[in-house]
């Protein structure tokens, strides 16, 4: 399982797709950020908190595909939020 740079797996959920016989419902992966991105995030302003997530979710039909989404989405938003946080401190 290969996770976007600055973020560690949390959790996956597929309850629903395992009830679902079609295997059309999503399931999710959940994405925090890693330690370090935690405590750049924790120092952001409250209004930036509301802006930049500390996770991310991921949906997909299977494990894999929720995860591919989860990465995308975290590697569009954690360079920004770094970037941003660090300039402050």
């Amino acid at each position: 399982m290969i996770v976007a740079l600055g973020w560690r797996f949390y959790s996956a959920d597929f309850s629903l797709n395992a009830s679902d016989h079609s295997g059309k419902t999503p399931g999710t992966v959940r994405l925090i950020r890693d330690t370090e991105s935690r405590k750049v995030w924790h120092k952001l302003s409250d209004a930036e908190k509301e802006e930049i997530p500390l996770f991310v979710t991921g949906r997909g039909v299977d494990f894999q595909c929720a995860l591919r989404d989860a990465n995308s989405i975290a590697n569009a938003v954690k360079f920004w939020a770094t970037y941003e946080a660090e300039k402050k401190s």
